[in-house]
């Protein structure tokens, strides 16, 4: 019994940690998007020029005159 309750928690360890360097690989990348003076996937632009490289500004309709725009992967 002591032994399952030891693997149990090597086995939460090990994911908690897994976790944890994903979250840190995905702050990288929003702060090099930061960095660069680019949005981001879902962000709010005016035209393909304020979208980071590889994603391009898709408009839609929200009501009778008005639209937004946010970037998106090509």
């Amino acid at each position: 019994m002591k032994l399952l309750v030891i693997f149990v928690c090597v086995a939460l360890f090990v994911f908690v940690k897994g976790e944890s360097e994903v979250e840190v690989e995905e702050m990288e990348q929003v702060e090099e998007e930061t960095e660069r003076g680019c949005v981001g996937k879902w962000g709010k632009c005016n035209d393909n020029a304020d979208c980071c490289t590889g994603m391009s500004c898709k408009c839609y309709h929200v009501g009778w005159f008005k639209h937004e725009c946010e970037c998106k992967n090509n």
